[in-house]
């Protein structure tokens, strides 16, 4: 305005023009204040950095912690599979065991003598202990 005012002399504008000028000036100077403390409580760079590199490493972490309890959980289908198998595998000469057992506890067997007999009675008792177990 200074420039123009050296050919065309509007020094009723000028002064205009600056007390807009002066008004908005206040007002920034107002907002200034207000945000001034937001400001200079941003991080900085360095602090950013170090917060994407912690998130980041939480996020392995917890990727790490998922495909560990999915190994687990299959590891532990495996174990249960395994009891289950082994659990019938033991139980069908166990069964076979303690029939013929109880074969030779009903039938009479003249010739068997009552030390034969307690020693069947012993390991029917015995097989059905390790039925249960199983």
């Amino acid at each position: 305005m200074d420039a123009m005012i050296f050919w065309w002399p509007a020094y009723r504008l000028s002064g205009l023009l600056r007390l807009i000028t002066g008004i908005v000036s206040l007002f920034t100077v107002y907002a200034l204040y207000e945000i001034t403390p937001l400001i200079l409580n941003l991080r900085t760079a360095a602090q950013l950095e170090e917060e994407i590199n912690h998130r980041k490493k939480a996020e392995a972490e917890s990727i790490i912690r998922f495909l560990e309890s999915k190994r687990s959980k299959e590891l532990l289908q495996v174990k249960d599979d395994f009891i289950t198998m082994a659990a019938h595998q033991l139980r069908t000469p166990l069964t076979s065991l303690n029939g013929y057992l109880q074969i030779a506890v009903n039938k009479d067997f003249e010739e068997c003598s009552p030390r034969h007999l307690e020693i069947i009675n012993k390991a029917q008792e015995q097989t059905e202990k390790l039925a249960q177990l199983v």
